[in-house]
């Protein structure tokens, strides 16, 4: 008795979708915005913080993407890898969990904190920095996309920010102190975190 044997296995029906992560891009929704224009002239330096930095703007988001839009100019980008490369105008670093990052050029560019650069701009969060030696221009605008509204993804984290939380707990920064006081202060930013 030689015969084919049963299919055990139907021919997926294609008119359903079986691409995963289709289904999940149309699940999610973005938010997103421009919160900086920077007009650097070389030489420059500028260091850019880690997002999750309570003094940034957007801190409190968690599902976080920073991008940088190059619009006009170039210049080295130096990542927290050590990795470097040139970036030039039409150009867009998108940079998920972003960590401390650079970007510089010109001979003798000093490093400066744009946290110490940063002023408010002409419209409300809008922000602004012009820094430089006047020299050729690098033009930069800068944002975030964000992941909004979504239970599915409720369970992702940010390495980063889980990584200084689970710093600031061990340094006793973050939740009871040993003595059972509160400090309300980093209580407040550390669930701010979470």
């Amino acid at each position: 008795m030689i015969e084919t044997p049963p299919s055990f296995a139907a021919t997926p029906d294609i008119d359903r979708g079986g691409d995963l992560l289709a289904d999940m891009l149309r699940s999610i929704r973005l938010s997103g915005s421009v919160f900086l224009n920077a007009s650097l002239t070389e030489p420059f330096g500028l260091i850019s913080p880690k997002h999750f930095d309570e003094r940034t703007p957007m801190a409190h988001l968690r599902h976080v993407s920073i991008f940088h839009l190059i619009a006009a100019g170039e210049c080295t980008v130096e990542l927290a890898s050590g990795e470097r490369g040139t970036i030039a105008a039409g150009d867009v670093l998108l940079m998920p969990f972003a960590d401390t990052h650079r970007f510089y050029s010109g001979d003798g560019a000093e490093l400066c904190s744009a946290m110490e650069l940063v002023r408010a701009g002409p419209l409300s969060g809008m922000w602004t920095i012009e820094h430089g030696g006047g020299g050729r221009e690098t033009r930069m605008v800068c944002g975030f996309i964000e992941i909004v509204g979504v239970a599915a993804f409720s369970g992702l984290s940010n390495p980063a920010a889980d990584a200084d939380r689970s710093r600031r707990r061990r340094q006793g920064e973050c939740g009871s102190r040993h003595d059972g006081a509160r400090n309300s202060l980093t209580d407040r930013r550390c669930d701010a975190r979470q």
